[in-house]
């Protein structure tokens, strides 16, 4: 078969592999960020998604050759409606969204280009590549307590003494914690896409592939419970001289690796019959609908190309003007000049930075606030760089939102009691949009946007307010102390946002 032949004949197959191209190339940027989170150890899986998925798109080649290209309606609006909510994503940092939606573009454009019937054929290779989008960060944190929820019903049950605080094991031999590396991220996403490459290779029925996805996410989840358990065992009844070191790396890898192969041995049992593959047509009849198909492509490719002009427009919106004043006094306070302690927030790149430690009788106050301008990927108020307080201080932290009456509105704060062994803490923080205050990062994200989305200049802040003790029985005094500080620095920062938005 001559070159002009195979491509007219396997036309959808090249179609897809263009716009593949044409996607990546077009969000380059959203792409390389993707690419440089594959370096994580949590998704280093990422490098075989696009090879798998381009693998399973040729293997279907004969079944995308039986379909005829039919333009679609709604894969254009799919594509059209990602290309806007990439745009917005972007430009609000929300990187979780704009990986999603950039990926999602590939499937979009075929759906548009090759019509419904095509797309069914083309979804699962397409589809396939949203394992590759690094958004799982989100279950660290409840994997780790499901880790150490198992590991704690097992210390129970086997009579092993082991005395549980948060994620802290303290056993005979040792102390453990169940870290973000413990919680079996890594293994539970690179579970699911094996899980999803076989399923759909092994079954026809659509509720088989499912249940036996989730058996998979399910097997991880507990053998990573176990794991930790028998590593804290193993570790603390050897004085930690097996099992305590990269030892139990390699222990996992092999605990893992036999129930991957446990369950892909369980699911062959269950296999359907494959179905007959449908005959290509011949490529004569789509001669009649090739020109009309081409000019029509012309929209969707250029609904594509529509994204990086928009997003550089809304980049262009000015920055909000900062006024900076000096921090405002404190009633019976007396600031100090020095180093700020161990425990002071951290916002990264901000376009104003102010702190000050005051001494107020027997308690320290403490007031910080960073602020922006204008803001970019990287260059953000709500990020997984900024923090408030310490990721080592979460064992010692219990966190509340709390309404304040400001006269004419109420608005929501956080409030956060650090019991920490060297002395308590009692903090108060808020975000602050424009006029606007706020207590939920989700919030800050949307009222950014909608700024964003009516070209409006607007600086986004934190405040936050501390006052430091000795310990519980100073807890009402301090709780009065914050209160009147922190109502003082929250009307400070209204009329300052004021005086700039004014300028």
């Amino acid at each position: 078969m001559s070159v002009p032949e195979v491509l007219k004949r396997y036309h959808l197959t090249f179609l897809a592999l263009a716009l593949m191209a044409i996607v990546v190339t077009l969000y380059w940027q959203t792409f390389s960020r993707i690419v440089e989170m594959w370096s994580i150890s949590y998704y280093q899986y990422g490098w075989l998604v696009y090879p798998a998925s381009l693998y399973v798109l040729v293997s279907k080649r004969h079944e995308l050759a039986s379909q005829q290209w039919r333009i679609s309606p709604l894969g254009i609006l799919l594509a059209a409606v990602l290309v806007l909510i990439w745009v917005v994503a972007r430009v609000a940092g929300v990187q979780i969204i704009e990986f999603i939606s950039a990926t999602l573009l590939v499937f979009a454009a075929f759906w548009a280009i090759a019509g419904t019937r095509a797309m069914r054929k083309a979804a699962f290779p397409l589809l396939l590549l949203m394992v590759a989008v690094p958004v799982s960060d989100f279950l660290l944190e409840p994997l780790m307590r499901v880790t150490a929820g198992i590991s704690e019903v097992l210390f129970a049950l086997t009579g092993v003494p082991a005395l549980r605080d948060g994620q802290f094991f303290y056993l005979p031999g040792g102390s453990f914690e169940v870290a973000d590396v413990c919680s079996g991220l890594k293994y539970l996403l690179a579970g699911i896409f094996v899980g999803l490459a076989f399923a759909y290779i092994t079954y026809t029925s659509i509720y088989k592939r499912l249940l036996f996805i989730g058996l998979v996410a399910i097997a991880v989840v507990v053998t990573n419970g176990v794991r930790a358990f028998i590593v804290m065992f193993v570790a603390s009844a050897t004085n930690m001289k097996v099992l305590g070191g990269e030892d139990h790396v390699i222990f996992g890898m092999v605990i893992f690796a036999v129930v991957f192969m446990a369950l892909i041995w369980i699911g062959e049992k269950y296999a359907d019959p494959q179905t007959e593959i449908e005959r290509p047509v011949n490529p004569q009849n789509t001669d009649s609908r090739g020109a009309v198909t081409l000019g029509a492509a012309i929209l969707p490719v250029l609904i594509l190309m529509a994204g990086p002009p928009l997003f550089a427009t809304t980049q262009n919106r000015a920055a909000a003007a900062i006024n900076d004043v000096p921090l405002p006094s404190l009633s019976g306070c007396e600031e100090q000049v020095g180093p700020i302690s161990e425990g002071a927030p951290i916002f990264v790149r901000a376009d104003l930075k102010k702190q000050g430690l005051y001494s107020c009788g027997e308690f320290s106050t403490h007031v910080y606030l960073a602020s922006y301008g204008s803001q970019r990927q990287g260059k953000e108020l709500i990020t997984w760089e900024n923090r408030v307080w310490p990721k080592d201080w979460a064992r010692y932290v219990e966190q509340t939102t709390i309404s304040k009456d400001l006269g004419s509105r109420t608005v929501k704060i956080q409030q956060v009691l650090v019991r920490h062994p060297q002395g308590w803490r009692i903090i108060r923080y808020w975000y602050q949009v424009g006029p606007s205050i706020s207590s939920s990062q989700v919030k800050v994200k949307l009222l950014e946007i909608f700024r964003i989305l009516t070209f409006q200049s607007f600086e986004s802040s934190v405040i936050v307010v501390s006052v430091a003790g000795e310990s519980a029985s100073d807890g009402a005094d301090m709780q009065k102390e914050l209160e009147m500080h922190a109502d003082r620095v929250m009307n400070w920062n209204l009329r300052r946002t004021e005086a700039g938005e004014s300028r």
